[in-house]
């Protein structure tokens, strides 16, 4: 069987929403998986087939698998991550998480 694979690699970065899609000429597979996402994500959205799919967010979390029978379309663009007003969310695509740097009492052995 030859199976076609596309997408981008699974998200590396936190605060963000990766996919990973691939198929044949009878079936689309497209796993959605991210984690610390912003706050305000409480949803995701995507397309495909001229479908659009609206998919919540719980803990700040993703990891989800979509079996798409008969269709030759394999994407899922585009990835946007919405509030719970249906509002697109900026810069999240971008990796912008900030990291916290810890002060210096918390690196004190305590004795």
């Amino acid at each position: 069987m030859n199976t076609e694979m596309t997408g981008q690699l699974i998200a590396e970065r936190r605060r963000e929403l990766g996919s990973w899609n691939f198929g044949n000429s009878r079936e689309a597979v497209i796993i959605f998986c991210g984690g610390d996402l912003p706050e305000d994500a409480a949803y995701y959205t995507f397309r495909n087939s001229g479908i659009t799919y609206t998919c919540p967010i719980k803990d700040r979390q993703v990891l989800d698998i979509f079996l798409l029978p008969d269709t030759r379309d394999i994407s899922s663009y585009p990835e946007i991550l919405v509030d719970q007003n249906g509002e697109p969310l900026e810069g999240v695509f971008e990796g912008e998480s900030q990291e916290e740097t810890p002060d210096e009492s918390s690196l004190k052995v305590q004795e």
